[in-house]
């Protein structure tokens, strides 16, 4: 006697191995920026500027930048409807990353606040998110006692 198997039980490998292809060279560049960036931080002292260029190795012309607990709606309009937003908006333990190219998302990276939190410019103290062109990704850095670093851009390009 014959038993059929079920069609998903049979397509389901064919779909895992086609949704991984896609994926592979972008969770290696997440990877290495976290590496790199986490690198860059640790191997400074307290206060530290850095361009944030250093820690790329992809082409990019803005990053935006969205601190926890942002509302999917802000990240949309400020980076397109097409968005791999993380689930953010429900999360405390990341700052998301979203690197474009001539207006168009081309990396989105969660960095792990354990690395490095992300603060907002200093004269815009409070908002969720903002840009930095690559032109000028300077950011400052400091690392207290306890090892807990906190970074923020010096210039930025777009208050979203």
């Amino acid at each position: 006697m014959k038993i059929a198997a079920p069609l998903t039980t049979l397509l389901a490998p064919m779909y895992l191995a086609l949704c991984s292809c896609g994926n592979g060279k972008n969770t290696e560049l997440e990877a290495e920026f976290v590496d790199s960036l986490d690198t860059i931080l640790r191997d400074q002292g307290e206060i530290l500027r850095f361009d944030l260029n250093t820690a790329t190795t992809f082409d990019w012309d803005v990053v935006h930048v969205f601190r926890p607990y942002t509302r999917q709606t802000a990240i949309r309009k400020a980076v397109g409807p097409r968005i791999d937003d993380r689930l953010i908006h429900q999360r405390d333990d990341i700052n998301l990353f979203v690197f474009t190219k001539n207006g168009h998302a081309r990396l989105t990276i969660e960095v792990p606040r354990r690395v490095c939190d992300a603060e907002p410019p200093a004269n815009d103290s409070g908002v969720q998110s903002w840009a930095v062109a690559a032109r000028e990704a300077s950011f400052e850095a400091r690392i207290d006692d306890t090892g807990y670093c906190r970074m923020r851009p010096l210039q930025t390009v777009v208050r979203e």
